[in-house]
């Protein structure tokens, strides 16, 4: 079934991968990119200050899901 847990050999690949890094790290980036990008383009009075500060807030969201993930 579909929501069953994984057997096998795929079970134990699964529970050694753990979180991805670079993904977490990358889609907080572009998802401050995107939202940054978004606030300039439809709030004029922000350019460039908006793009710049949510570019900056996702690089530090990536870095703190980095940290949380490497604590657990």
């Amino acid at each position: 079934m579909a929501g069953d847990a994984p057997r096998g050999p795929f079970k134990e690949l699964m529970k050694d991968t753990g979180p991805n890094p670079g993904l977490d790290l990358g889609s907080c980036v572009i998802v401050g990119i995107v939202l940054g990008w978004a606030c300039d383009r439809y709030l004029p009075w922000t350019h460039p200050w908006g793009f710049l500060a949510l570019f900056f807030l996702g690089i530090a969201a990536g870095f703190w899901q980095l940290f949380r993930n490497g604590r657990s």
